[in-house]
């Protein structure tokens, strides 16, 4: 037979359960969402539940859809498999918040056009078809930790550059424990690139740029790299910039 401590725990457990079941989602969302975060069209429940739309960072989402994995309750993590859209495009991902606040991104898989990013880079003339997949990223209330995986960018456009299309680019996402780093190469660009960004804690970033130019180079290009000082081994041009997001 159960102990009495044991039952009144499963009794407990069930009925925290059955609340997170059906409790509602608009009003989860009244009491804890943060300030940042702005939710329109909200329905269903913690559970199982849709927004309309939604806003965080200056990205914008519509169709924005969770649904929980109940198995990750286990853990003591509230995790949920996330799908939304951007102005075009898809955005999946499984998203575990722990006890403690820390928030883990896993699986997230994205097509989507980079203008959509344009806010957030502060940017406003930068274009192409960005396809990412993450397969982790840690963050906490302080800015992210640690993330892996990779992005690829199409037909870039970005008229600090060029305002015509730069070509084909893919980076590789990685972090050594003081930030998040992403190294860039183009795949098949307009411009022999050897980059890297680093994303520090705070959200503040830094872009350091090896360029050279290749027979496709265009000439305005390529007058706009002669201006630039040269690398330490005196055949790359560098480019470089910060800010914080």
């Amino acid at each position: 037979m159960l102990s009495v401590r044991r039952a009144a725990l499963i009794g407990v457990l069930t009925l925290a359960l059955g609340l997170l079941i059906v409790f509602p989602a608009r009003i989860a969302y009244q009491l804890f969402a943060p300030q940042a975060v702005k939710l329109a069209g909200i329905s269903g429940s913690v559970w199982n539940g849709s927004a309309g739309e939604a806003a965080a960072n200056r990205v914008y989402l519509r169709d924005l859809r969770w649904q929980i994995r109940p198995s990750q309750l286990l853990t003591g993590a509230l995790a949920y498999t996330v799908t939304a859209k951007p102005s075009s495009g898809t955005v999946t991902a499984n998203v575990s918040v722990g006890l403690a606040g820390g928030v883990t991104v896993t699986d997230l898989r994205a097509a989507l056009p980079l203008q959509t990013l344009r806010s957030v880079l502060k940017n406003p003339g930068l274009a192409g078809s960005l396809t990412v997949q993450l397969d982790e990223l840690t963050a906490d209330s302080t800015g992210p930790k640690t993330a892996a995986g990779w992005f690829e960018i199409a037909d870039l456009v970005d008229p600090r550059l060029h305002r015509e299309s730069l070509g084909d680019y893919r980076a590789d996402i990685s972090s050594d424990g003081s930030g998040i780093l992403v190294a860039i190469e183009d795949s098949d660009g307009d411009i022999d690139i050897d980059a890297q960004l680093r994303l520090a804690p705070d959200l503040s970033y830094q872009f350091v740029a090896l360029l050279a130019p290749k027979a496709s180079t265009p000439p305005n290009l390529r007058q706009f790299m002669q201006r630039l000082p040269f690398a330490d081994d005196g055949v790359n041009r560098i480019y470089q910039f910060e800010g914080r997001m």
